[in-house]
């Protein structure tokens, strides 16, 4: 008779009945590790780099199955999206990417720098106050704010990835101009999956997602201002 060392059952088997776990516990060895790593290689392989081939081609659908249930076929949401920052991130670290501006004056100057600066960090941000303007805009259907959230997520996910290549680009073209056509890239497909996961058949659908996404934006930029007020007031500087 075993006991087994997670649930503390008794069991005469080579895995716990309970909870599954093998009997035979093997130390922890570079075997063990070594298997553990190309595990996670693997899993990162099929299931980041699925989800983005799935996010790319069919989004809205995509993203509306994972809701309904399929959790299994695509990355985890904010797994997903904290792993597109990372690599925005380190991309920006390494190709030295920074707004040039002459030492900004003013504490909403300096808030719209950062947010600038920090795309990454400004951009998961904003997701909560985009989800929030997709609820007031899509009332009617039968999607909750942290629905918005999942949804976000994955298409904001997909928009870091298409920003990183706008920084590989601006760095071997050294033409800054270029970030224009890839935010407006960025912008395009997350109206386009917006509108996707709502109602793909209507046009309407599309602009709507468009006048969600810009309202969101903007509760976001003016949330950033009154802040900038507020500590102005209690004659803080930034």
């Amino acid at each position: 008779m075993t006991i087994c060392k997670n649930c503390s059952e008794h069991y005469d088997s080579k895995y716990c009945p309970f909870c599954g776990t093998a009997s035979e516990i093997k130390r922890i060895d570079k075997h063990y590790v070594l298997h553990e790593i190309q595990h996670g290689i693997l899993h990162f392989e099929k299931g980041f780099l699925y989800t983005i081939k799935e996010l790319l081609t069919n989004p809205g659908n995509s993203i509306r199955n994972f809701i309904n249930g399929e959790r299994k076929k695509l990355y985890k949401p904010i797994g997903f999206l904290i792993i597109c920052s990372v690599i925005y991130s380190i991309l920006a670290k390494i190709l030295h990417h920074k707004v040039k501006a002459d030492s900004p004056i003013g504490n909403v100057n300096k808030i719209i720098i950062w947010i600038t600066n920090n795309y990454n960090y400004s951009n998961l941000i904003e997701v909560i106050f985009i989800a929030l303007a997709l609820k007031w805009s899509f009332k009617k259907k039968e999607v909750n704010y942290f629905e918005n959230i999942v949804l976000l997520c994955f298409l904001t996910g997909i928009g870091m990835l298409i920003n990183s290549l706008s920084l590989i680009f601006e760095f071997i073209t050294r033409t800054p101009l270029i970030n224009n056509f890839f935010q407006f890239l960025t912008l395009a497909f997350t109206v386009w999956g917006i509108g996707q996961f709502y109602d793909k058949q209507k046009l309407t659908t599309y602009l709507k997602a468009l006048l969600a996404y810009i309202l969101g934006v903007s509760l976001f930029i003016a949330s950033a201002i009154i802040l900038a007020v507020i500590l102005k007031m209690f004659k803080i500087n930034l």
